[in-house]
């Protein structure tokens, strides 16, 4: 059913809002009358983006920020149609809203519109009030769940964030000053990076009303190619197995963040290429000659010096500065140990799914572990083994922990070790070097002894100490005792 141009014109009439920034609303209909009555009735309140084809619609949908869509189901002449559009929409923009619109009452096709995430449906013919009002209420509707949602995601980023340590708390209030800033988050292997990302996503959205795309890209093991696909997609035929377009991920998450972990591990021909993108927001996709443009904030992560890496040529120094504007040091969790009685519970009751009693000796146990290999990460996997094995038991025991992390009994550990001869007699050198100063000179004897009469691997040799590889291999490195292993290499 088609609409009138003149009918329209007559009934639409269109003022600004002052003080309030326009909204960008596409509109597809293959009438192009009824387009330029939208246009002359509408544009003075939204910023209208106009397509009259499936084809237009997608070449906007791919290349324009948009804040709404107003979709016209029944496109003649084509064989797609609107609702496939809507699909395409709400891929790309999922808590946007959509208005659709037919000449038809069709009760299932708008039952499946509405599945596929439409706000309202608009009936042919209408008059200005009610698609004045359509459109208001689905922007209405679409800004109160933004709200919800923004407030959802911030408790939830938050929540992943467990501790109360003054670092933690340092590195949180970093990201929440930094707004809107580039971030970089160092620290070691599983402290919660990924996290803090999201954390800092959240915030942005929140301070400025409105619920930001969030991407992640981890940057090892890729080489430049590979990146450039993922990052900027490609077009169809551009190789062997493109055969459809792809987006990258600097397109889905434009007017957003995109998070690349490990940075660090980027090869420097790489580096080149992505700094060229940084500087100037435009890219090609793979195989394409169209220039594109695309608004993102970068965060990145590492667990490498990268100001060492710069001295050492690894790593470039003007992408260093773009990536550091805010560099954020998240604390190990071994530099945390008060935080370990609130991991434990946390963790018990994800896994257990209800909070658990434990023995305060697998809390004493916990705390005394370094968590070099890990971190967070490895701590949440050992916690998870902890639930698994006490299944149907009603408390925690020591004997439920990994065999990593087990220690002998005091008593025996105790009956086994004995003073050095020479402590007592030596008694006045403890007290001219302080006690920590001399048990550090003993413990270097004892490891440099150990290292010369041991034959095994440093893994061997730390299961013979009873202690994991990291904690051996640190108080080797802490005394400058070489292992054999480096000896022999």
């Amino acid at each position: 059913m088609s609409i009138s141009f003149d009918t329209v014109r007559a009934l639409f009439s269109g003022s600004t809002e002052k003080g309030k920034k326009m909204k960008t609303l596409l509109i597809l209909d293959d009438e192009v009358l009824a387009l330029e009555a939208m246009q002359i009735a509408m544009g003075s309140k939204y910023k209208l983006l106009l397509a009259s084809s499936f084809q237009k619609a997608v070449q906007i949908l791919e290349n324009e920020d948009i804040d709404g869509a107003m979709i016209d189901i029944n496109l003649q002449g084509s064989d797609r149609d609107g609702i496939e559009f809507l699909s395409l929409f709400k891929k790309r923009y999922a808590e946007k809203p959509a208005l659709i619109v037919s000449g038809y009452r069709e009760v299932p096709t708008v039952v499946r519109c509405m599945k596929l995430g439409a706000d309202d449906y608009l009936e042919k013919p209408f008059d200005r009030e009610t698609v004045e009002m359509k459109i208001d209420k689905i922007f209405a509707g679409a800004l109160r769940t933004r709200v919800y949602q923004r407030a959802f995601e911030k408790s939830a980023a938050d929540q992943q964030i467990i501790g109360r340590d003054a670092g933690i708390l340092r590195a949180k209030k970093q990201i929440e000053e930094a707004a809107s800033l580039r971030v970089l988050m160092v620290g070691e292997t599983g402290v919660g990076k990924t996290p803090f990302a999201r954390y800092s996503n959240s915030v942005v959205s929140d301070a400025t009303g409105q619920a930001r795309p969030f991407e992640q890209l981890n940057c090892a093991c890729l080489n430049t190619e590979q990146f450039q696909d993922q990052l900027f997609g490609h077009k169809k035929g551009a190789f062997t197995g493109a055969i459809t377009d792809k987006r990258g991920l600097v397109e889905l998450a434009r007017g957003g963040d995109l998070f690349l972990d490990e940075i660090g591990e980027m090869p420097l021909e790489t580096q080149a290429m992505f700094l060229t993108f940084l500087d100037s927001q435009e890219y090609y996709r793979l195989g394409d000659d169209v220039k594109r443009k695309a608004d993102v904030r970068i965060i990145s992560a590492t667990n490498r010096n990268l100001k060492k890496m710069v001295e050492e040529g690894k790593f470039r120094k003007d992408l260093y500065s773009r990536i550091s504007q805010v560099v954020v040091n998240i604390p190990p969790l071994r530099e945390r140990p008060s935080d370990i009685p609130l991991l434990l519970e946390h963790f018990i009751e994800k896994f257990a799914g209800h909070a658990k009693a434990f023995n305060p000796e697998v809390l004493t146990t916990l705390r005394e572990q370094t968590w070099e290999e890990g971190n967070v990460r490895e701590f949440q996997d050992a916690v998870e083994f902890l639930c698994l094995r006490s299944r149907g038991s009603e408390q925690i025991e020591l004997e439920h922990l990994p065999s990593a992390y087990s220690s002998p009994a005091p008593a025996s550990v105790e009956a086994a070790v004995s003073l050095p001869p020479s402590a007592g007699e030596d008694f006045r050198r403890v007290l001219e070097l302080g006690l920590e100063s001399y048990l550090d000179a003993y413990e270097r004897q004892i490891l440099q002894s150990c290292i010369e009469r041991y034959s095994g691997t440093l893994d061997e040799m730390a299961r013979e100490l009873k202690v994991s590889r990291p904690t051996l291999y640190r108080r080797l490195k802490r005394h400058r005792i070489g292992t054999r292993e480096e000896v022999l290499h």
